[in-house]
């Protein structure tokens, strides 16, 4: 790991200058890149979008009128002529909302949409409190309150799976389709960049990303969609010959009356085609990779049952076929991400010992009997399904010290995923079979946090970064901050190919932020602006905007 050069010493010309300012600079070399903000109390929050005009904006938080409050600002930078001015877009926010935006690889900071337009919180006065939505238009400086509707919706991560925010009981924002506020909406989700929701009279709208509406059922219970173009629809049917659940005992609303049958609705020619009866779409209905099958609940006649019996089956949305699976899958299992296989855990310790020989890997493709892998307690996949995790460790140890295998020889060797004793947080495929991962001791500290990259296939390792974070993970790099005390450590760059990692900003690096280029998070090119705070007085400290090697 490539790292700055520190200074041995001081010269007699450097104590003096120190002396003579009142202030000393950090070790090493000046930071990478051109300051374009001088102010230690500055804190990064975003970099806004390229709007076409070759000038950066940066959104940052300076402190407000006492300890609990910070005002929002936004810096513009000419890199041509290397001038900037400042413009304040809001004040007085709660500092615990200010605290929950803090960029990283794992928190996406201010909702934003296609304009670049950004959407906070603010409390209200005592005694209410209140929640209002304001979005600020870092370009104009327009600032609008939107009142008080609770939800701003933004699609979910690509790998992740389809979702439905259900129960919402008011109005919402969708930031990312034209910054649309809606009112009565029952539960919303995302297609792709599509959003959906259902108004609390049972209507499906959908908002394409320009905030355009349009009506494409009516009458319905539930809905989840499985892409832009299909969406999985339920209806209550009354039956009073076979009881549903009988109440909204976890939180919910209580159920439609009676029987509810499931169809996917085409979105382009508002076409149903009816689904298998006897199971429970408006529940927990897991759509396959390919958006060909679902994991379903079956219905039960016990009333006492809310999501029935536990017995699952994979509906064939080609055929409108079933097949039931073992009870091992009783309470559902993960798809492989971009694969149709449904993964999951199976107990059978009597004793409860906890010992991994009670555990083991149960992996169903349909059609195909299940493939059991003994000794194995299943956790995870890679963002793109290449690789699969496991515990290492017993089940009543805390630290699971993950152990990772190729997904496609489940039964093969598995290597150390993070070092002995601590726990995997999260990890990314880097494209050529590896993995990027990141691991902790406890909860919530550096202090033993480890980044490293791990192949999968021969257990070989390389480390990244200690004592730190990851700020983004692109396709050829990523960027974090390590060694960090006080908040403040090593802005560092690793290249995948070459595993070269460079300090870009020494010691005082306290948070950083990348513009993307279309899916790639991190470019080669591109354009990184990073927080430099010493703990004293310093010229450095600020704002500062470096290019990605």
């Amino acid at each position: 790991m490539t790292r700055a050069p520190r200074v041995p010493g001081a010269s007699l010309l450097s104590v003096l200058l120190v002396l003579t300012t009142g202030a000393c600079l950090p070790r090493g070399e000046p930071p990478a890149g051109r300051q374009i903000l001088a102010d230690k109390t500055a804190v990064l929050t975003d970099l806004i979008p390229d709007n076409g005009d070759g000038l950066v904006r940066v959104a940052f938080f300076r402190p407000g009128k006492d300890a609990d409050n910070v005002n929002l600002w936004v810096v513009t930078f000419n890199p041509d002529d290397g001038t900037s001015t400042e413009k304040m877009l809001f004040a007085d926010i709660d500092t615990g909302f200010e605290l929950g935006y803090r960029p990283s690889a794992r928190n996406a900071g201010f909702p934003m949409d296609a304009q670049g337009r950004l959407y906070f919180y603010r409390s209200g006065p005592a005694p209410a409190f209140m929640t209002d939505v304001v979005r600020a238009d870092p370009v104009t400086g327009e600032v609008v309150d939107l009142g008080q509707p609770p939800n701003v919706a933004q699609p979910t991560d690509a790998s992740q799976y389809p979702t439905v925010n259900n129960y919402t009981g008011g109005p919402v924002v969708f930031a990312a389709n034209g910054g649309a506020t809606v009112s009565n909406v029952a539960s919303y989700g995302f297609g792709g960049s599509t959003a959906f929701y259902l108004t609390t009279d049972g209507t499906l709208i959908s908002l394409d990303p320009a905030g355009a509406a349009r009506q494409l059922a009516t009458g319905l219970a539930t809905f989840l969609p499985l892409s832009a173009e299909r969406v999985l629809i339920t209806r209550a049917a009354p039956d009073t010959s076979a009881p549903g659940p009988s109440s909204g005992s976890l939180g919910g609303p209580p159920p439609p009356p009676g029987r509810v049958t499931g169809a996917l609705l085409d979105t382009a020619t508002l076409v149903e085609t009816p689904l298998p009866d006897g199971f429970l779409y408006q529940y927990s209905a897991q759509p396959s990779p390919s958006g060909r099958w679902l994991l379903v609940s079956q219905e039960s006649s016990d009333p006492n049952q809310l999501y029935g019996s536990n017995v699952r089956g994979l509906v064939d949305t080609w055929t409108g076929t079933v097949e039931l699976l073992e009870s091992t899958f009783s309470f559902g299992g993960i798809w492989r991400p971009r694969h149709d296989e449904l993964w999951t855990t199976a107990i059978d310790d009597p004793e409860q010992t906890g010992l991994l020989s009670g555990a083991s890997l149960q992996i169903k493709k349909p059609g195909l009997p299940v493939v059991t892998v003994p000794g194995v307690y299943f956790t995870n996949f890679s963002d793109d399904g290449t690789s699969w995790f496991s515990r290492g460790t017993p089940l009543d140890v805390q630290a699971s010290s993950d152990l990772v295998g190729v997904a496609d020889d489940p039964s093969g060797p598995r290597f150390p995923a993070v070092p002995a004793g601590s726990s995997l947080v999260e990890a990314w495929s880097l494209g050529d079979g590896r993995i990027l991962d990141d691991s902790e001791v406890g909860v919530d500290s550096f202090e033993n946090a480890l980044v490293q990259m791990v192949d999968p296939r021969n257990g070989a390792t390389q480390p990244v970064g200690e004592l730190g974070f990851l700020s983004v993970v692109g396709k050829t790099g990523a960027l974090g901050i390590y060694h960090v005390t006080y908040l403040r450590g090593d802005l560092t760059t690793t290249d995948f190919a070459t595993g070269r990692s460079t300090v870009l900003a020494a010691e005082f690096a306290m948070s950083a932020v990348a513009q993307p280029q279309g899916a790639d998070l991190y470019p080669r090119g591109g354009r990184i602006v990073y927080q430099f705070g010493a703990h004293y007085d310093s010229p450095w400290n600020g704002l500062w905007m470096a290019t990605v090697p």
